[in-house]
């Protein structure tokens, strides 16, 4: 990741003079950066009140002085306003440069094919998504995360963090890897008088008649060719893209017989400054680049004037049946003139010059140097005392005055401080140098001067803070240091009663800690701050409800929890219903009412119990009965009381009769009886 340095404070601007045959002064005004313009920026003469924008023309303001302004626009340092000298019958151009607040980010992606296929990025948590070579200004200092934009037949790449620095331009370089996908392509070849014989391939491969189709092409460019058909002029050899899981259709042409004729002109650095062409005896002037197709033969091009430029001399060409003919040119221009302000005037009183990188000599502040029309890097001297400029890239075009300025500025270096452990950076650790501005673990603070500077650190609550440091700024470089927080711990002592809890399990520990912990166990090393006291759940016990406790730096604390005995009820039924009618009772043992059958008792201790049963006259009770209570639920059981007996004995006679099968037995019951036999159990009554 590549870092690039604002020159902080730096105002550019360029004046330009040239004669206009106009009997009147007129000013153009540019703005630089294009995301300036972009932004909004916006300049006005003399307090008008019309913004104008970058590139606009105000004529027919009285010669003399004006003062030119530029608009205020968020996320931006303006140029600084100015008077600007105008006179009569002269054009004066000014160019004022926006510089970001902030830092910035740039990100550049290859290969290029996947920037053609939809590649762009983001920071994570923007909407707008960015080109390759494309520089997001304004963004805050901090750590950030860039996405990146699907492309078709790529693959794409994870997010990656940046760190954007005050004043700083970011790069990041980020590749996309092709796919192995695959796509279709078919060729229509026109007209039709031509395509017996004409032919197409992808990327060297066999030849193809026109309407066939060809599969199995990996997903990208592709070199697509035609071969020659006599007395015809092919379509130009190109590049195509071939999409996943789909048929790409293009449809060519051959030309009839004839040539082109294709004139470029320069100088390349000038663009379009208003060199033209055509053929002798035409009336269109024709762009460089431009192409006209012609019958073969010999013609003559000639090329128009232009002011401050000396224009080629005409030139003859030959168009060939079938091919294209190119022509180069270049325009000359006149000299131009190459003025650079140096700031502060410090700085130029230390030594400052500037030349063009290349000359052997050195110019001063604002001096004026003639040289030849074109493009020109002006770079400036080394000082011992003072860091220079960057070299700026300018072109002088000619009969014009390019004017540029270059900022000097003291000589500083950079400090970058981590805190550790994480836990007091997540409670609000922070680092300050010099009595400047708190900042958070990570973060590289530039533009301080060589030399010795002091580090302080946040005051936390339950941390105690690292001690100041004394650390050495070197020019140029970045000065590391760390800090680590302690944080403050005290002790824990709780106490569980009733010693029968204790005994059943009772223990404590901290909310959010693993371990339990006996009554009377003291826990050392607890963070200083509030903290709750948990129980643990155990059976026949209600456990206490939660305590919150402070723990105060180096000091024992002390709490008590009390755990109460669980209770549940119970509920003895007694049968049969004569018995209860006679008396029956039952309670349980060791306690000392009786209680009727149906009757609840509350309030029994969880756990293990006897139930008994009370005496009755002519009745057997109830063998004790045990019986388990459960917290805070109703247990029931059943005790049947048993009447007294004796048994029955019948005689039947005579004999005769039981020999016929006379038997005998008490109404109601089931089983009969021979005579002489005895039935035992039989209730008394």
């Amino acid at each position: 990741m590549k870092k690039t340095y604002w020159l902080a404070g730096i105002v550019f601007f360029s004046l330009f003079f040239f004669s206009t045959a106009e009997a009147l002064t007129r000013l153009t005004v540019y703005i630089e950066p294009p995301e300036a313009v972009t932004a909004g920026g916006q300049w006005q003469v003399d307090h008008d009140g019309v913004w104008r924008n970058s590139g606009d023309t105000l004529t027919g303001l009285p010669p003399g002085t004006h003062f030119l302004e530029f608009k205020e626009i968020g996320g931006w340092d303006k140029p600084v306003d100015r008077d600007v000298n105008l006179e009569d019958n002269k054009t004066t151009l000014v160019t004022g440069t926006y510089t970001p607040k902030g830092g910035a980010l740039k990100v550049n992606i290859t290969p290029e094919e996947a920037n053609t296929s939809g590649a762009a990025w983001r920071r994570v948590g923007t909407e707008t998504w960015r080109g390759s070579g494309d520089t997001e200004f304004g963004i805050p200092p901090g750590d950030y995360m860039v996405e990146f934009r699907e492309a078709t037949g790529f693959v794409t790449p994870e997010p990656k963090p940046v760190t954007i620095i005050e004043g700083v331009i970011t790069t990041l370089d980020v590749e996309y890897t092709r796919q192995v996908d695959r796509g279709s392509l078919q060729v229509i070849l026109n007209p039709e008088a031509v395509r017996l014989q004409a032919r197409w391939r992808v990327d060297g491969g066999t030849w193809h008649e026109s309407g066939e189709t060809q599969s199995g092409l990996a997903v990208g460019i592709h070199l697509v060719e035609y071969n020659d058909v006599l007395g015809w002029t092919k379509p130009p050899n190109e590049n195509v893209n071939i999409l996943k899981d789909h048929t790409t259709v293009i449809t060519r042409d051959y030309l009839p017989p004839g040539g082109r004729l294709c004139v470029t002109i320069g100088p390349t650095w000038a663009d379009d400054f208003g060199g033209r062409w055509r053929r002798v005896g035409t009336t269109a002037w024709l762009k460089s680049g431009d192409c006209e197709f012609l019958d073969p033969g010999p013609y003559t091009v000639e090329f128009k004037d232009v002011p401050c430029w000396t224009k080629p001399s005409n030139k003859t060409v030959t168009v060939t049946n079938g091919a294209t003919t190119n022509l180069s040119v270049d325009y000359v221009g006149d000299p131009g003139f190459l003025r650079v302000i140096i700031l502060p005037a410090e700085a130029v009183a230390a030594g400052a010059a500037w030349r063009r990188l290349g000359s052997s000599i050195w110019h001063s502040s604002g001096e004026t140097e003639q040289v030849p029309a074109g493009p020109y890097q002006i770079e400036f001297k080394t000082l011992s005392t003072w860091s220079k400029p960057q070299n700026i890239d300018t072109v002088v075009f000619p009969c014009q005055t390019v004017e540029k300025t270059g900022t000097y500025t003291p000589p500083a270096g950079c400090l970058r401080v981590t805190i550790d452990p994480p836990e007091a950076i997540g409670a609000g650790a922070k680092w300050r140098v010099d009595s400047g501005d708190w900042r958070a673990s990570g973060d590289t603070q530039c533009g301080l001067s060589p030399g010795l500077h002091t580090v302080s650190f946040y005051p936390l609550t339950g941390w105690t803070k690292p001690a100041n440091k004394t650390v050495t700024i070197i020019k140029d470089q970045t000065t590391s240091t760390t800090g680590t927080y302690k944080r403050q711990t005290g002790s824990l002592r709780v106490t569980i009663n009733p010693a029968d809890a204790v005994t059943a399990g009772a223990q404590w520990r901290r909310v959010g800690t693993t371990n339990w912990l006996n009554s009377g166990t003291t826990e050392t090393n607890v963070p200083v701050g509030q903290h709750t006291v948990e129980c643990k759940q155990i059976t026949g016990w209600v456990r206490p409800p939660d305590q919150t406790v402070t723990i105060n730096s180096g000091q024992l604390t002390s709490i008590t929890c009390t755990y109460t005995q669980g209770t549940g009820s119970l509920q003895v039924s007694i049968r049969p219903p004569q018995a209860v009618t006679d008396g029956a009772k039952w309670r349980r043992v060791a306690t000392i009412p009786w209680k009727n059958s149906g009757e609840i008792e509350a309030g029994v201790p969880v756990g293990n119990h006897t139930v008994e049963f009370l005496d009755l006259p002519n009745w057997t009770k109830p063998a004790n009965l045990p019986v388990t209570v459960t917290q805070d639920q109703l247990t029931t059981a059943e005790g049947t009381y048993t009447p007294p007996s004796g048994c029955l004995r019948v005689t039947i006679s005579p004999s005769g009769a039981v020999s016929a099968g006379a038997r005998w037995r008490r109404l109601g019951t089931v089983d009969w009886f021979g005579s002489g036999d005895t039935e035992c159990n039989v209730p008394v009554g």
